[in-house]
């Protein structure tokens, strides 16, 4: 079995936040993200995509539905860094997100990561998947 990473649920609200590091060159931040199995792919805020100098409006643009209704997002891919590995995932930017987190969706995340829920003991259980 592949190594497995244990998070604990953070927050006021517990959620089941892990950190991240996304990139674009050599430019990377540090954040964090609620894993989110309803979420169809990444949501984050646009300032992030700017904090690595991602022109994000140059991407596609789509209405998504979010917890406050339908915005408009930017969807691209970035570099992401979970468990010590960098893998691409599509992700939505949404200027003026109101959402209270970022989030982690299935597409790209889900797909490369085994991931366990204990809400018993409020944490998250994350390993390597293996791709074939």
């Amino acid at each position: 079995m592949a190594e497995e990473t244990t998070f604990h649920y953070r927050g006021k609200s517990l959620k089941p936040i892990i950190p991240l590091v996304i990139k674009r060159g050599d430019k990377e931040t540090r954040l964090d993200a609620v894993i989110d199995s309803g979420a169809d792919m990444g949501i984050f805020d646009a300032s992030v995509a700017e904090k690595i100098g991602l022109p994000f409006s140059m991407f596609e643009q789509k209405k998504i539905a979010e917890i406050h209704g339908k915005v408009t997002a930017h969807i691209c891919k970035i570099e992401v860094r979970v468990l010590e590995e960098f893998f691409e995932m599509p992700v939505a930017f949404v200027p003026n997100y109101t959402g209270p987190f970022n989030i982690l969706g299935r597409k790209g995340f889900f797909e490369r990561h085994i991931i366990t829920f204990d809400e018993a003991k409020l944490e998250i259980k994350i390993s390597k998947a293996s791709i074939s």
